[in-house]
């Protein structure tokens, strides 16, 4: 697919969120960014982008999303052999 225009979507949604003051909506466009970084195999920037998913989360009802991000985040530490971090998430 046409991961640049998947990305300004991903970018233009999260805007639109971020003026609602939607965390939860904003966490999932941060944590799709993060995902299809892994698609590109650039672990290191889906893991920030993932990381910060999670920070949107906290102090949301968002668990099903908090749940998925860190799984996501496991995978990413697991492919990339980053044991030392998948023990502190």
């Amino acid at each position: 697919g046409d991961t640049a225009k998947t990305m300004e979507y991903y970018n233009k949604s999260y805007k639109i969120f971020e003026e609602m003051g939607d965390l939860v909506s904003m966490s999932r466009q941060v944590g799709n960014i993060g995902w299809s970084y892994v698609g590109k195999k650039d672990y290191k920037r889906a893991a920030l982008y993932t990381k910060k998913a999670i920070e949107l989360l906290k102090n949301t009802d968002g668990l099903d999303l908090l749940y998925n991000w860190y799984d996501n985040l496991s995978y990413i530490n697991e492919i990339e052999e980053n044991y030392k971090d998948a023990k502190q998430t």
